[in-house]
């Protein structure tokens, strides 16, 4: 059973997230040739590029809840709750001692995130509809610590529907500030950005700890609900 709760947070997470997509998206969003066209045109390519980046949260949601249901199939559904928000919990901490180490240094990685690069670059002089939705999708797979949280989550909603849902939810609330920045978005200063950026921390390490609870079956409505096993054995006939 889907608990709609959980999908709820993953929209929350992508709202309070945006600020932090200003900083890392919020360039490539502001390179978008879109300066030329009309307000309608305009509007339709930030739709494009924003429906390709929640398109491609959603693929990653898929491989997630695939994960996640593995081990559900396996009866760990409680236990991988735990282990992701402990996980979680690891690379906040981790993220915070080594603020400039990412995937994007590790070589493997880094040979795909340059050629990512180079295609999204290869695109940004033009304007057919199609460049902005390819930008958008290509945009959803650059690194961003943000949307590895958000992933971490979605593996422990333990679903295949759940984790399309959870990232198509966190897209989600991305966008409206993502839709609004190349309006406005040069007017939130730097300095409200960065105490947004130290706030993270904190609520990604609420939403480890929620995971956690919700892995504990502590009878507790919306935080950690029980989940009650059939234990029930077949009788055989002789």
């Amino acid at each position: 059973m889907i608990q709609w709760y959980f999908i709820l947070t993953g929209f929350v997470t992508g709202l309070v997230s945006s600020l932090h997509c200003v900083g890392m998206c919020g360039p490539l969003a502001l390179a978008l040739p879109a300066g030329s066209l009309s307000a309608a045109g305009k509007r339709n390519a930030l739709i494009l590029y924003n429906a390709g980046r929640i398109i491609t949260y959603a693929l990653l949601g898929l491989v997630a809840g695939l994960a996640g249901s593995a081990f559900v199939t396996g009866g760990f559904q409680q236990g991988l709750s735990i282990v992701t928000g402990l996980l979680m919990l690891f690379f906040v901490v981790v993220n915070t001692i080594f603020k400039n180490k990412n995937f994007a240094r590790v070589p493997l990685f880094s040979k795909f995130f340059q050629s990512l690069q180079r295609f999204i670059a290869s695109l940004l002089k033009n304007k057919k509809p199609s460049a902005f939705f390819l930008i958008g999708s290509a945009n959803g797979l650059l690194p961003c610590s943000m949307v590895y949280m958000a992933i971490i989550a979605a593996i422990a909603s333990g679903s295949v529907v759940a984790g399309v849902l959870f990232m198509m939810c966190f897209g989600l609330g991305t966008t409206p500030f993502m839709l609004a920045l190349p309006w406005f978005g040069q007017s939130v200063s730097f300095a409200f950005r960065s105490k947004i950026k130290t706030a993270f921390p904190y609520m990604l390490s609420v939403l480890a700890l929620l995971l956690i609870l919700r892995g504990m079956n502590l009878n507790i409505p919306f935080i950690s609900p029980a989940v009650y096993h059939n234990n029930a054995h077949a009788v055989g006939c002789y």
